[in-house]
């Protein structure tokens, strides 16, 4: 007899007597060995979409569809009070009740009533229903959702925060329409007292006579009220001004309110706007057979204008004078861009500037000044008595040099791109002309001294300190 059937047998092998061997719960002794009584014995495996369930007839675990297993419960006990319905009805929710200690159905309306064992704060509660003409608002006080008339809730904010650039202005004048304006929505055409709207027809030299009546009447408005602007805006259209110019005069603004609002003129050699102290020029475009701009004085603005002239696009003695996000044009030979006289200031941003003769033209004995962040010349800088600042600009000339400097001159340039046939035309020592981080892209050598820092060629192979091209090795 083999050791194990000794011990089942309470057989011992030594001198002390053996002690019996008895099957406990769910085992049942079968000679020499124990055995799993068949209530107890799950199946080995059961096939795919079926689980193991107790069979009360039989005894024993067999294998059932999951639906008969979690219909019979297969000997699993749910709590009644964590058991939900198996359905319920349309337009009812499970609802707990709390006299039978279990989950039932109930109309919606009594779940939400009764809370239903959901359990919602206050402060995150909107009302159920608001009058006509009212709109859920938090009441601070009571921590609370609340109903409240649509001007007190717009007033409040009622913890809504509506960016500004997304808000519409409350109400606008008789004739007005929204517009975008580059910031926010604001009002534009219709009369008010300080903004007079030119309207359009197909007549070219009808709207330009209508624009001069415009003009002065805001010119009236200054007189009375001197420290507030007045409004000037055109509607799309052809405005023929022909010989004379337009004069802008102070504290008016003259502005399109829509695209292709052109003002045509300069026949007799004058240009077509003369803009003095504190006038300005928005969204229009320019065309003109002499001169587009003549400015005297100085704070004057254009932006988002377009010129072509014949002559120069603009002229003057401007201090200072703003174009921003503008295209200048002239296009007759030996004619200028930009075109002002010593003394002057001038700043300009984001803006094309092209030109046959100098995108650029300083002159003069006062001492100017001028600044260029962005945008694109075509055309030599020339330059006298002016300190110039030009920063992330592309400056291109297909036949004169890049620069034309005269005495007293002091120009800076950074971060830019520069593109000709040579650096400098002039040949005087008396002005300086600096560039750092910077593309330079010549062919020629320069008859003035220039100084390069931390620049480079188009090869990208870094210049000479006097701007020359590096000895390749």
């Amino acid at each position: 007899m083999s050791l194990a059937a000794a011990l089942l047998l309470g057989i011992s092998c030594t001198s002390e007597p053996a002690k019996p061997l008895f099957a406990g719960e769910g085992l049942q002794r079968n000679r020499d060995q124990l055995d799993l009584r068949r209530a107890y014995r799950l199946p080995q495996e059961c096939a795919a979409g079926s689980l193991p369930r107790f069979d009360s007839v039989a005894g024993e675990w067999l294998c059932g569809s999951v639906e008969s297993v979690i219909a019979e419960g297969a000997g699993w006990v749910l709590d009644p009070a964590h058991r939900l319905p198996q359905q319920c009805a349309a337009g009812s929710l499970p609802r707990f009740d709390v006299v039978a200690s279990e989950w039932t159905c109930g109309s919606v309306e009594s779940v939400i009533a009764e809370g239903a064992g959901w359990v919602l704060d206050p402060a995150q509660r909107l009302p159920r229903q608001c009058a006509t003409g009212s709109l859920p608002r938090f009441d601070a006080v009571a921590a609370e959702w609340t109903c409240g008339s649509v001007e007190s809730v717009i007033a409040e904010g009622a913890g809504w925060v509506l960016d500004p650039a997304s808000r519409l202005p409350e109400r606008c004048s008789n004739g007005q329409t929204v517009n975008w304006n580059g910031t926010g929505w604001a009002c534009a055409g219709g009369d008010s007292e300080r903004v007079i709207v030119v309207r359009a027809t197909n007549d070219d030299f009808a709207n330009a006579a209508k624009l001069r009546a415009a003009v002065k009447k805001a010119k009236d408005l200054v007189i009375g009220v001197p420290q507030w602007p007045v409004v000037v805006q055109l509607e799309p259209g052809a405005y023929l001004l022909g010989n004379d110019p337009l004069e802008l005069p102070f504290n008016v603004s003259l502005e399109g309110i829509g695209p292709e609002v052109i003002l045509q003129g300069g026949w007799n050699g004058e240009p077509v706007v003369s803009m003095i102290y504190g006038s300005r020029l928005r969204r229009l475009v320019i065309s003109s057979t002499s001169n587009g701009v003549s400015v005297r004085d100085g704070r004057v603005r254009l932006e988002e204008v377009t010129i072509v002239s014949s002559g120069s696009a603009v002229i003057g003695h401007p201090d200072p004078i703003e174009i921003a996000r503008s295209q200048l044009y002239a296009v007759s030979d030996q004619t200028d861009g930009i075109a002002v006289s010593g003394g002057s200031w001038l700043l300009l941003e984001s803006s094309v500037v092209s030109a046959p003769g100098a995108s650029v033209r300083v002159t003069g004995d006062g001492q100017s000044l001028v600044s260029v962040q962005g945008g694109f010349l075509n055309g030599t800088v020339a330059l006298e008595n002016t300190f110039a600042r030009i920063t992330g600009a592309q400056i291109n000339s297909e036949v004169q040099a890049l620069f034309s400097l005269g005495a007293n001159a002091s120009v800076e340039v950074r971060a830019s791109e520069l593109t000709g046939p040579r650096l400098r035309a002039d040949t005087t020592i008396a002005s300086t002309l600096r560039i750092g981080g910077s593309t330079v892209s010549v062919s020629e050598p320069s008859g003035a001294p220039s100084k390069c820092v931390h620049s480079y060629d188009a090869d990208f192979e870094p210049l000479n300190p006097d701007c020359s091209q590096a000895a390749v090795h």
